[in-house]
């Protein structure tokens, strides 16, 4: 796993989507790192499209107090991908 050397919670990173487990349902991660601009997934009764890749910029580093966090992020080999929504529709936790 990617260490940053700081205890990061949901507040301190950017999320579009997030879902909580539940007793009767796994957690659900999204793993966007090999993300394709164009393909579509269906999140609960949402479809989405995968618009661009994310990738950390300046902005990071001011969140984190650290200028050099985005360099350490980029090289972690795991940026991300924006979404736009094709579908809207109801996401629930563990979709």
């Amino acid at each position: 796993p990617f260490s940053l050397g700081i205890p990061l919670s949901l507040s301190r990173t950017r999320r579009s989507i997030t879902t909580l487990s539940s007793p009767d349902r796994p957690q659900f991660v999204m793993r966007s790192s090999g993300a394709r601009i164009g393909e579509r997934w269906q999140i609960g009764t949402a479809i989405v499209e995968v618009s661009q890749p994310r990738v950390p910029c300046y902005k990071l580093g001011i969140r984190m107090q650290n200028a050099a966090f985005p360099r350490r992020f980029a090289a972690a080999g795991r940026p991300g991908a924006c979404l736009r929504i094709v579908q809207e529709g109801t996401l629930a936790g563990g979709d």
